[in-house]
């Protein structure tokens, strides 16, 4: 009978100690839950980091290619330009150079002719 007892009187610890045990398992089994759900969402991230870091350094190389291009481009141009330039800058030289002699030819045949018919 004195066993009956004690166990009665431990029956409450019991059922307390399980009933903590319980909850700590609980416990335990979320927190696992959480730190793979963690875990896999840093995963994730990662992952998603890798591909704009890629993406990121495909734009920049991108860019810069785009900019040299432009720049030469933008060279070509201003030679081209500059070509021009000379060009018509040589033509009106031409053209000048051109007139002056064409009066200095008048001058000359004007002059010329009478003593030609002389």
């Amino acid at each position: 009978m004195e066993n009956y007892q004690w166990k009665q009187e431990l029956q409450p610890y019991n059922q307390y100690e399980e009933k903590i045990t319980s909850n700590l398992d609980n416990f335990l089994m979320q927190y696992k839950e959480v730190t793979e759900s963690t875990q896999l969402a840093f995963k994730s991230l990662e992952i998603q980091v890798g591909k704009l870091a890629e993406e990121v350094t495909k734009f920049v190389a991108r860019r810069e290619e785009n900019f040299v291009e432009v720049e030469a481009h933008k060279e070509i141009l201003e030679e081209e330009h500059d070509s021009k330039e000379k060009d018509e800058e040589k033509s009106e030289e031409n053209a000048q150079q051109w007139e002056k002699y064409s009066q200095v030819d008048k001058k000359v045949f004007s002059k010329s002719i009478p003593l030609l018919i002389n």
